[in-house]
């Protein structure tokens, strides 16, 4: 898949806390915010209703978001996209601070708050049960403030406040926006969406690729190679020259520049992880960014071809389409309202844009 969109793909996944469809939405609802042209005094960057965004406050935020995403992109895919990091975290701040401002005028009318300190310590010991669940080394949630303070740079104050804006906006949402999970989905639309994306509910059963790989060198070579690479991708250069080039460099055989690997993925399993995972999460067309092997071997991979299974029977897939018809009129509710409080409120932005990056094959949806 291109930078941008696996880039887009991994920013909503660091949104782990909020709905589905906040999440999304970020993205569609750029073109729907004011852009700047520069910055007025003070290092202000936006102004919501009576309340500003600072450079500073967006710099944390986006520091905090580097530090989850580090952990899935490289760093030169970091840097490459900071201002795209940047743009869209400050979407994300002001749609929560337009929800949040209706949350404030909420509880005045109601005299207290919607979200009590019993209602984040409840929040906060679910998430530690969770993790439990899932194997990871947990004792209790001083372990989950001493890892938000760690990952993120949060102090506990700061941390529980997050949380509790957080719970207050889904409340919202869910009081005022959202569809119920019990709303009558009919059998009709369910089969319509079902033969319209049968692909997607299909497990592809083998695949045909090419794969470019820079084994570790005991001098600088790898870092060079890498370099090489990733400008040629980013610049559009095409993948079996650049293949040609590392081979070359290497002293490798330069006939298997232009080698295609066909592969079922039973046979993929035998190979060095990640190299299974990632060619699964890759449509026809798309190259891998860097992939970094059990060996130490970095590597990357363009898919030429898929062989798809037979998709799963309509039965066994029901509910799960049921819910992603629920999902997507949320996401075009969430859309729709924020773009009314968009219009009853001042939103200024005072950043600019940032240009759409250079894509390494064909565009792919957005996670």
């Amino acid at each position: 898949m291109t930078p941008s969109n696996r880039f887009r793909r991994l920013l909503l996944l660091t949104a782990a806390t909020a709905p589905f469809p906040v999440a999304t939405a970020i993205l569609a609802q750029a073109d729907s915010v004011p852009r700047g042209t520069a910055k007025p005094p003070g290092g202000i960057v936006a102004i919501v209703g009576d309340e500003v965004f600072t450079q500073a406050e967006l710099d944390k935020e986006v520091e905090r978001r580097r530090a989850q995403l580090s952990q899935r992109l490289p760093a030169a895919a970091l840097e490459r996209e900071h201002q795209r990091l940047e743009w869209f975290t400050l979407q994300a701040m002001i749609n929560d601070r337009l929800i949040l401002q209706l949350v404030r005028k909420e509880e005045k009318k109601e005299t207290g708050p919607c979200i009590t300190e019993q209602d984040v310590d409840a929040e906060i010991g679910s998430r530690v049960e969770l993790l439990k669940k899932k194997g990871v080394n947990i004792k209790d949630v001083e372990d989950i403030y001493q890892d938000a303070r760690r990952a993120e740079g949060l102090t506990r104050e700061e941390f529980r406040r997050r949380i509790k804006e957080r719970l207050s906006i889904n409340r919202y949402l869910w009081q005022k926006v959202f569809h119920t999970s019990d709303e009558f989905v009919s059998p009709r639309e369910l089969k319509a969406y079902y033969q319209s994306h049968r692909e997607e509910f299909s497990t592809p059963v083998a695949v045909s690729f090419r794969m470019i790989k820079i084994p570790p060198t005991r001098d600088n070579t790898m870092d060079v190679l890498l370099g090489l690479v990733e400008k040629g991708l980013k610049d559009g250069e095409d993948f079996v020259e650049l293949s040609r080039k590392v081979l070359d460099a290497l002293g490798g055989d330069l006939e298997m520049a232009g080698h295609v690997f066909v592969k079922s993925f039973e046979d993929l399993e035998t190979w060095p992880a990640p190299t299974s995972e990632i060619l699964r999460g890759l449509k026809k067309g798309q190259v891998s960014e860097r992939v970094v092997t059990v060996r130490g071997d970095v590597c990357f991979f363009k898919v030429e071809d898929l062989k798809e299974g037979e998709p799963r029977p309509f039965a066994e897939v029901q509910e799960e389409i049921t819910k992603r018809i629920r999902a997507a009129e949320n996401q075009a509710s969430y859309e729709a309202f924020v773009e009314r409080q968009k219009r009853k409120t001042r939103v200024d932005v005072f950043l600019l844009e940032p240009k759409q990056g250079n894509p390494i094959g064909p565009a792919a949806p957005s996670g």
